[in-house]
């Protein structure tokens, strides 16, 4: 195989941005690899059908190229798709290739115009040929994706294929080979000159918008010079004219011949034509026409705007000449949006200003709590004067809570977490590596979060917290850690983060751009887990939490994968469940599948969607899925509540969907894979499952079990029934509670949920299993319904017979403080009946 020469990365420079303009969006009747197979095999593929909401169905009878189209077609993440053995042709779209896409005989792509290998590879099984349209371009980003042995870019299966007929042509001309130049000398060079180029040496230009907002200038980010083998060829040139113009517009526009002109300010609404011809010392040239949209501007003076109220659809610019209240003027999104000096901006609570790309403020602009200020590109510019955004806290009677929160602002001078609101006594940071709480500065580093105490005083509710500086937004990163990156280890990899932004956020948004796909076509990412832990402000106070032995009691916890929408459970301590909504000034914990990792923010996770007033952000679910909450309540009144999740996506074994119980000196958990589980993806609803329980108990006493909230099938019409195997007894949960007995200690093997019709609710002895076994605290009990124990003997896995007895009842009780951890086989003759049962410690 042939590997990449890394030399050249010093000396060659590609300037190649036009990968900007290439962030793939979805269309319906586009391509994306479902697994790893044959390029002609429909079942290797999944169609989009719908963009709202975005839909993708298997492909039953299609493949792309069966028929001709400018729709697009991904490859996924570490899928494999080989083509035909036989020479094809397959007239489509843009190609983007993150995982592998091996060439096994002649491609002919004639109407592909982008080719984007985006963390992927693109492999010759032979010495041929792929044929993609003249002018073409390719395009080679990385991080590299999968941990396969190809190189990112362009590669081949091994030294024996690679040689100068392992070719990538551009219309008629041989752009690059794995062996030697092209054509004529005009190629890049071989694979990895190209591969170390990013790609084509394609004269396009950069990036340049379709829209402009009102007097604003044009400046293209263009390429600089094209070099090849460390030889300069020559300065890109880029040669503009104006064709057209809107009525009224006096711009006069000479033709201009420059690498990086600078397009005057446009002062006039309309459609502005630009030709833009491309060229370097190559036989290569590109000419194209770049029309340019300006909105023009509306003006708030008076009560009134000048024009239409702004929006993304007429590229308006709002300016704000007098006082503007989101609460009885109205929300609105704007191209750009400049508040006067003077005036005031108040972005009031449920309300929401968008802004698509820049906001000066000369004047006053205020975030009220609950409100979302947003800005939509990432390159956005807020100037002028520093903003204030408030956040609302509940404050216990006590005093000695702690919340995590973030920043949504970069603090203007003598500005921390210290100064967010009067009384602030003690700021921490939390230490990945132990677990434990330090004391910070109150220092405000972009995306990270800390815990600050609620206020000295007393005799109040509520506190607002007040932030003052510049909005943060665009693409923010946060260095985060695991000390201990081995999946088995789950005691560490805990980093507090915090909404960075002015806005809301959503989590599973997050959990997409960090490596993640979530809704109908889950990928894992492999740098985050999918939960979300969410300290509860009316909890214990923090210094409780303290160490890797903590165990998680107020703690509320929210999965992005479980479920279309994803799922959240309440802490012990509170009934409030997170959604996938985070609040401003919001802190939460993410768990790092890495050593080292950076964690990602942008502004494609802001959201102007509502959260109601609960600080974690508890939200009702776009959608209802079939699932119900089930609530165990202590002797002391203590709630530890678990969620069953049935949907399409799920899946009866642990996995990425499950979230793990805390644990807790009292708690609840379904079992599924060995895992204790606080969040439980199962599959599709089938009245035949039977889901294991297990549980924790503090002390001896009454417990009782509940459904504490219902969706879907469960709300309507579906039962929850609890059975009991020590009584036997089988109970409707959706109707009542039970209240059972236990020892203090863990409990496995007694309760199970089961979803069988009315007809097994009597509970007399037909319905008792004749021979249970279950643990109860530190005992494992075997219970006969009807019959003797005669003989009880306990076995290790070797055979080696451990523990004898001959009880001559219906329960024999096992002390299993002489075992070690692991699996025991249990030998019981009841009434001359042999019954063999695996065990557990």
């Amino acid at each position: 195989m042939m590997k990449k020469n890394t030399s050249w990365g010093a000396s060659l420079l590609m300037y190649f941005l036009l990968a900007f303009q290439l962030l793939n969006a979805q269309a319906a009747g586009d391509f994306r690899s479902k697994i790893s197979g044959d390029w002609i095999t429909p079942g290797t593929w999944e169609k989009c059908t719908s963009m709202s909401p975005e839909t993708w169905v298997a492909s039953t009878t299609d493949y792309p190229g069966k028929t001709a189209g400018s729709y697009s077609v991904t490859i996924v993440n570490c899928h494999t798709i080989s083509t035909p053995s036989s020479p094809s042709a397959f007239k489509i779209g843009d190609l983007t290739v993150s995982g592998v896409l091996m060439i096994k005989s002649q491609l002919t792509l004639s109407t592909t115009n982008k080719l984007w290998i985006k963390g992927g590879s693109m492999v010759w099984a032979d010495k041929i040929g792929v044929y993609l349209a003249n002018n073409a371009a390719l395009i080679i980003t990385g991080p590299k994706l999968c941990s396969n042995t190809y190189v990112l870019g362009l590669d081949s299966t091994d030294n024996s294929t690679c040689n100068a007929n392992t070719a990538l042509f551009m219309g008629d001309i041989k752009y690059t080979s794995c062996v030697g130049k092209g054509k004529g000398n005009t190629a890049a060079g071989d694979f990895n000159m190209v591969n170390g180029l990013g790609g084509s040496l394609r004269a396009s230009p950069g990036a340049y918008p379709s829209a402009l907002c009102y007097g604003s200038a044009i400046q293209p980010t263009l390429f600089g010079n094209a070099v090849q083998y460390g030889t300069n060829l020559g300065v890109i040139t880029y040669t503009w004219s104006l064709v057209s113009k809107p009525s009224g517009s006096g711009l006069n526009f000479p033709t201009t011949n420059t690498r990086n002109p600078v397009l005057p300010a446009l002062t006039v609404a309309g459609d502005y034509v630009f030709k833009l011809v491309t060229s370097i010392p190559l036989p290569f040239s590109n000419e194209q026409l770049v029309t340019i949209t300006v909105g023009g501007e509306t003006v708030y003076k008076s009560g009134v705007w000048s024009a239409d109220i702004p929006s993304f659809a007429n590229h308006r610019t709002a300016k704000i000449q007098e006082n503007y209240n989101t609460a009885s003027e109205g929300s609105f999104d704007a191209c750009s949006c400049e508040v006067a000096l003077g005036s005031t901006l108040t972005v009031s609570k449920d309300t929401f200003v968008q802004v698509l790309n820049n906001i000066t403020n000369y004047g006053t602009v205020t975030v009220e709590s609950d409100g979302n200020l947003i800005q939509v590109n990432d390159n956005g510019i807020f100037t002028g004067q520093p903003i204030t955004s408030k956040r609302e806290f509940k404050i216990s009677a006590t005093r000695e809570q702690y919340n995590f929160v973030g920043s949504p602002v970069a603090f203007q001078s003598g500005e921390s977490y210290k100064t967010i609101y009067p009384g602030t006594t003690y700021v921490l940071y939390h230490n990945e590596t132990n677990n434990m709480f330090y004391n910070s500065s109150g220092v405000n580093v972009p995306g990270r979060g800390l815990a600050v105490k609620e206020p000295t005083g007393s005799g109040i509710a509520t506190v607002t917290a007040t932030y003052k500086g510049v909005p943060q937004n665009g693409i923010i990163t946060l260095p985060i850690t695991n000390k201990d990156s081995n999946p088995t280890v789950t005691t560490y990899g805990y980093n507090l983060v915090g909404n960075p932004y002015p806005s809301n956020i959503d989590l599973q948004l997050l959990y997409n751009i960090n490596g993640g796909k979530t809704g109908s076509s889950q990928i894992i990412s492999p740098n985050i887990s999918p939960t979300f832990y969410f300290w509860n402000n009316n909890g214990n106070t923090l210094f409780e939490q303290q160490g890797s032995g903590y165990s998680g009691v107020a703690y509320a916890i929210y999965n992005v994968l479980t479920g279309p929408d994803g799922t959240g459970t309440q802490s012990g301590l509170s009934s409030k469940v997170p959604s996938k909504i985070v609040k401003v000034g919001q802190g939460f914990m993410t768990r790092s599948l890495k050593s080292n990792y950076d964690f990602i923010f942008n502004n494609s996770i802001r959201t102007k969607d509502a959260s109601p007033v609960d600080f974690l952000g508890k939200g009702s679910p776009a959608l209802q899925v079939d699932r119900y909450w089930l609530q165990m309540k202590t002797p002391s009144g203590i709630a530890s509540t678990i969620a069953v999740v049935h949907y399409a996506a799920g899946n009866n074994l642990f996995g990425p969907e499950d979230s793990r119980t805390m644990g807790g000196s009292d708690a609840v958990y379904s079992l599924a894979g060995g895992e204790k589980l606080a969040i439980d993806g199962r599959s599709s609803f089938e009245n035949t499952a039977v889901i294991q329980l297990g549980m924790q108990h503090l002390v001896n006493g009454d417990y009782t079990i509940s459904i504490d909230t219902a969706e879907g099938i469960f709300a309507e019409m579906q039962p929850v029934y609890l059975k009991d195997k020590q009584t036997g007894t089988i109970t409707n949960l959706s109707q009542g509670t039970y209240t059972f007995s236990a020892n203090a200690g863990e409990s496995t093997g007694r309760f199970e949920i089961i979803y069988q019709s009315d007809t097994f609710l009597v509970t007399d002895s037909t319905t008792r299993e004749e021979l249970v076994v279950y643990r109860d605290g530190t005992s494992f009990v075997v219970k006969a319904q009807n019959t003797n124990i005669k003989d009880l003997e306990l076995y290790d896995l070797t055979g080696r017979l451990l523990y004898k007895v001959q009880p001559n009842s219906t329960t024999a009780v096992i002390d299993s403080g002489f075992m070690v951890n692991g699996i025991y086989i249990l030998k019981i003759d009841h009434n001359g009946r042999i019954t063999a049962k695996k065990i557990i410690k």
